[in-house]
């Protein structure tokens, strides 16, 4: 065998097991993936991260508390802040936060906690409005 010949099939060899080698690690089609299914993973995602900062910022804020209360305030109105502007959070998540947050600063206020209850929730309201409806 010449040498040419000899590195042509040393050269073809070695192409075809790289083609080889890449059709063997190549990954498998995936299914289409649903869009709002990711959309409503991608929620969640953000409300448990919300959830653990807001948690992280009570916490800290309780700590400094005791040493420097204005600065609790500051920091707590600022995850407050946060949780407003946040635009991937669900409602329901907001409105778990900032009742949160909300109650802490009325503790560290000194004021009287926010009373959660049928004044707030429209569902609740409806039979009373119903029947006020009725009697007008």
């Amino acid at each position: 065998m010449n040498r040419p010949q000899y590195v042509l099939q040393r050269v073809a060899a070695t192409v075809l097991l790289g083609m080889l080698g890449m059709v063997a690690t190549a990954r498998p089609p995936q299914p289409p993936l649903d869009p709002l299914a990711e959309a409503r993973a991608r929620q969640q995602i953000a409300d448990q991260k919300a959830e653990a900062q807001v948690l992280e910022a009570i916490q800290t804020a309780e700590r400094q508390f005791k040493s420097n209360p204005v600065r609790a305030l500051r920091a707590l109105k600022a995850a407050q802040n946060d949780v407003d502007l946040a635009v991937s959070l669900s409602a329901a998540a907001r409105k778990k936060l900032t009742s949160a947050l909300q109650s802490k600063v009325a503790q560290f206020e000194g004021l009287p906690l926010p009373k959660p209850g049928p004044e707030g929730d429209p569902a609740a309201l409806k039979p009373r409005n119903d029947k006020r409806a009725a009697f007008e």
